[in-house]
Order: C-alpha cells, then structure tokens, then sequence
C-alpha cells in the first residue's frame, strides 16, 4: 500500500501512467500501482499534467508552461507566461506529438 504523504490536488491518466500532483510536488506510478515516484517542483502546476515521453511530463504553472525530466528529476520553464492561479484551477494542457 502506498500512502501519499500530502494532499492531492490533481489527477490524470497519461502515457499509461497515473499522474498526480499534491501541494509539495508531482508523482506518477504504473497503473498496477507499482513504481511510485515523487519529485519535488519548485512551480507548482496549476493544470492536469500530460505525459509528453517515457521520461517527460508538460504542465501549466503561475510562471507558465514547464516540462519536467523524470530522469534528471528537473524541471525546464519553456513557455514563459503568466497564468493566474485561482480557487478551481481547471486549465488543461494537451500534447499533440508531431
């Protein structure tokens, strides 16, 4: 059983993986519930996270769009933009691949 150590604020299905956000970071696993990973991200993301790659995630932050590398665990601001955070954030980013 896996405990999720803060709230979640945030869910989505991408990529066959389940990807969350809570107050202090994102995390995402298998839909198997195995392979549980958590990072911490300085932006938190104020949208639903879509799964770019294996190892690369897109999402909306306050500074704008970011992409995070879950192999070097950092994130990548890409889009610099302000987004307005507000009490339901329900802005949703979708990848399109070439």
């Amino acid at each position: 059983m896996i405990r999720i150590p803060s709230e979640i604020k945030n869910w989505a299905f991408s990529g066959g993986k389940i990807i969350n956000t809570t107050a202090k970071g994102i995390f995402y696993m298998d839909t198997n519930v195995e392979n549980y990973m958590e990072f911490y991200v300085k932006n938190s993301p104020i949208s639903g996270i879509e799964s770019i790659d294996k190892t690369h995630f897109v999402y909306v932050t306050p500074q704008g769009i970011e992409v995070f590398d879950t192999a070097s665990k950092t994130a990548k601001l890409v889009i610099a933009k302000v987004f307005n955070k507000n009490e339901y954030n329900n802005l949703q980013i979708k990848y399109i691949a070439k």
